[in-house]
């Protein structure tokens, strides 16, 4: 038998193609294969062949109709025919190249794949997880499916790759660990493709725009007690007498595209204390007033930014110190006589 050296690539359902196929050497044997991932009826037909000598008239070509079905593994299938050739001259002297010609058509479909995260509307900072499930009804093999990923500025590209050769396993969704800092601030979409390991590919978009914002929000600005202005770093009479503060500023501003989202505040008797990544107030909030104080001079007000990706200021604003003595007293104190 003389095998044929080339695979003929796969093509779509209920198409056919001719592949031009080069043999070793002149025989009645030869090899005309599907190079399909077979699963299913009808996975493969050869519907016809032709055999002639490369660069000389002549040969033969014969029709046939011979189908592979059901082939439950992943490889070449092969048609043998026996074709008397008979060629003259250099035609027949070993060691000249001949070409095969073969037309088939096959059942496949390429593989789909849909974006699960980001699919639209999420805002990204720091690592995040691509999400995207793959399908490949034709395949067989656990592992086979192959992913490369990508993002771009619109829908439709232009698209810059994230990752490639990401296997994946058909119907179990697949995750990859995107560090968003290598693309700029601004509005994406991901796009998935899916190959099934021999040549078909299918691909998803996510369904809309998504942000990546790795930019921190600045400080809140105009931070000041709108009750005890006169009673920081002094005692005010009769401001330092009320042992509730209350704090009002301008909101912080986000540069990186994702919006504020909020505030962590804090009282203590440090001066530069950094609030902890707890949300404590909503963008909105632009006042807020303190817990009841206890008496002395070291009451201090910080508050720190949060936007809408995560991303928290890395410094926090502070007002201070506030000066409290709740047993002072207006009431005169009566004289009394010396004894």
């Amino acid at each position: 038998m003389i095998k044929i050296k080339k695979r003929l690539k796969r093509k779509k359902l209920g198409e056919s193609r001719a592949g031009r196929i080069r043999l070793i050497a002149l025989g009645t044997l030869f090899s005309l294969m599907c190079g399909f991932r077979l699963a299913g009826a009808a996975d493969c037909t050869i519907t016809g062949y032709a055999i002639k000598a490369n660069g000389f008239s002549g040969g033969s070509s014969k029709a046939t109709s011979t189908s592979y079905t059901n082939q439950a593994s992943v490889g070449l299938v092969s048609i043998v025919g026996d074709e008397s050739v008979s060629p003259s001259g250099n035609e027949a002297k070993p060691g000249f190249w001949h070409i095969a010609t073969g037309s088939f058509t096959g059942n496949n479909t390429p593989p789909t794949v849909t974006v699960n995260s980001p699919d639209g509307g999420e805002k990204w900072s720091g690592t995040k997880n691509i999400l995207w499930t793959a399908t490949d009804a034709e395949q067989v093999e656990a592992g086979a499916l192959c992913a490369t990923l990508y993002y771009g500025t619109s829908a439709t590209g232009p698209w810059t790759q994230v990752a490639t050769g990401l296997a994946c396993t058909n119907n179990i969704q697949a995750n990859y660990a995107w560090d968003t800092t290598s693309a700029a601030n601004g509005i994406f979409w991901l796009k998935v493709k899916i190959s099934d390991g021999v040549d078909d590919s299918g691909n998803d978009v996510s369904n809309a725009s998504f942000i990546i914002d790795n930019t921190p929000p600045g400080n809140v600005a105009n931070l000041q007690s709108t009750s005890h202005s006169n009673a920081i770093a002094q005692w005010n009479d009769p401001r330092s007498r009320d042992n509730t503060v209350d704090i009002s500023w301008t909101a912080a501003v986000d540069t990186g595209g994702s919006g504020l989202d909020g505030y962590s505040i804090l009282w203590d008797t440090s001066p530069a204390t950094l609030p902890g990544a707890a949300k404590n107030l909503e963008e909105t909030d632009t006042s807020t007033s303190s817990p009841t104080l206890s008496d002395g001079t070291s009451h201090y007000f910080h508050v720190r930014a949060k936007d809408n990706a995560g991303n928290w200021a890395g410094m926090a604003a502070h007002l201070g110190p506030f000066y409290i003595d709740t047993g002072h007293s207006d009431s005169p104190v009566p004289l009394q006589e010396a004894p």
